[in-house]
């Protein structure tokens, strides 16, 4: 749907069939008809018959539908409001930006210190703050791949069938014997 004009002072406003009137932007020809008279030639996009409703609403019928403010807020968002979902993703986003804002306010950037930025202007501000943000992201960067190197790597998985000696196939065990038969007995020369 489209809006046909503005909200009002109670904050209601009509919306349109997105397939109505002259700026229509797609066809409904088994609803609407013909497009308008006046509207673009452009080829737009059809409805197809198995996305139409089996009982056509006030929007498919009149030309166009009041809402007020709070018609449809609750979908306005992906998750509903106050649902698990909800409090679950809003609690681990929350936790995560305000981590983030107490590493970048309390570590060697100190951006609560106002002190350490006695520049005048939003420019060089904006530059400071990047820069200190370039620096944490890179001070985060170097303890990741620091901790990534202390920590200890895995022994390879050998496979049962080579731990208890029942595979014929080892690798490289054709060349070597070969190798090693060549020297242990060199062909006689005539």
């Amino acid at each position: 749907m489209k809006p046909k004009e503005k909200p009002d002072e109670d904050g209601h406003y009509p919306m349109v069939c997105p397939a109505y009137g002259p700026g229509a932007t797609i066809e409904c020809p088994i609803l609407r008809g013909k497009p308008h008279p006046k509207a673009s030639k452009k080829a737009k996009p059809s409805t197809l018959e198995e996305n139409l409703p089996l009982v056509p609403d006030k929007i498919c019928t009149q030309s166009s539908v009041t809402f007020t403010a709070l018609d449809g807020i609750d979908y306005e968002q992906p998750g509903h409001y106050g649902d698990d979902a909800w409090q679950e993703r809003y609690t681990h986003d929350r936790n995560s930006i305000e981590s983030t804002n107490n590493y970048l306010k309390s570590g060697p950037e100190a951006m609560k210190d106002t002190s350490r930025r006695m520049l005048r202007g939003l420019a060089a501000q904006s530059y400071i703050l990047t820069m200190m943000y370039v620096s944490a992201n890179l001070r985060k960067i170097a303890r990741f791949l620091r901790d990534a190197q202390r920590r200890p790597k895995p022994e390879p998985i050998q496979r049962k069938r080579d731990r208890e000696g029942l595979s014929t196939y080892v690798r490289w065990r054709y060349k070597v014997t070969s190798v090693l038969a060549h020297e242990l007995d060199p062909p006689l020369r005539t």
